[in-house]
């Protein structure tokens, strides 16, 4: 299993980007990430999806609080 640097990716991130992390059982990663975003203040969106056949998170950031 890949260990994403979740801090580096939210704390670089301006409103309306985002970023897609493949996962197989994705509910560790979505607290993992929900967690982090609340420990900088940011407001995310995180939703699992299916791109180019391969299923993962993808997260925006909505804004900063």
């Amino acid at each position: 299993m890949i260990n994403w640097n979740v801090y580096a990716a939210l704390s670089q991130m301006q409103p309306g980007d985002s970023f897609f992390v493949p996962c197989v059982n994705c509910d560790p990663l979505r607290r993992k990430i929900s967690k982090v975003a609340d420990s900088l203040r940011l407001r995310v969106n995180i939703r699992f999806v299916v791109e180019g056949e391969i299923q993962g998170l993808r997260t925006f950031l909505i804004d900063t609080l």
